[in-house]
């Protein structure tokens, strides 16, 4: 607060929330790419798209700043806004569940951002991040995220030849086994 008693903005913090809400960039990119042919008038939504994101983004972080909000608080309401301008964009052959889509893989997007942004800025890992700071940034985790993220269950579910899953190791072994006795 000034001494007037009016909010003032900390330009550290409002750089701070500008770049955690930067994510929209890459995520307005995902919702418009595979739209392309369907975009009314595609370069000017580009730039349409460019600049409502830059001035999301100023504003958010504004407020963010000033009120002491966390970022997080704003993403729903911005991406629900970003959706219908994305739907006035678009032609009518796109469906409205085509455009849900694309924004449910931006959101999945926007939360990972989001979770890496509060582990960065804490200087902690994902397992010593509190299951309150998880819930923040979506109601939907639970105690069971420990067991998720957990680097037995990780290194466990990684399936692809050549990863270091054990039943994927076993059957890499089998099969270089079997090609030795053969050749």
């Amino acid at each position: 607060m000034t001494p007037r008693g009016g909010p003032t903005l900390d330009f550290s913090l409002f750089g701070r929330y500008f770049l955690d809400l930067a994510v929209f960039y890459p995520g307005a990119f995902l919702c418009l790419a595979p739209l392309w042919e369907h975009v009314k008038a595609p370069r000017r939504t580009a730039v349409l798209t460019a600049a409502l994101v830059t001035v999301i983004c100023l504003a958010a972080a504004a407020l963010c700043a000033i009120f002491e909000l966390d970022s997080n608080i704003l993403l729903l309401p911005t991406l629900l806004a970003a959706f219908w301008l994305l739907r006035w964009r678009v032609g009518p052959e796109v469906s409205v569940s085509q455009t849900a889509f694309l924004f449910a893989v931006s959101g999945v997007m926007m939360a990972v951002c989001s979770l890496l942004s509060v582990v960065l800025n804490k200087g902690i890992s994902l397992d010593e991040l509190p299951l309150e700071e998880y819930k923040a940034i979506s109601p939907v985790f639970e105690n069971d995220i420990y067991e998720a993220i957990s680097m037995k269950t990780c290194v466990e579910k990684r399936m692809t030849i050549g990863a270091p899953g054990p039943d994927v190791m076993e059957k890499v072994i089998a099969e270089n086994k079997k090609y030795l006795e053969e050749n």
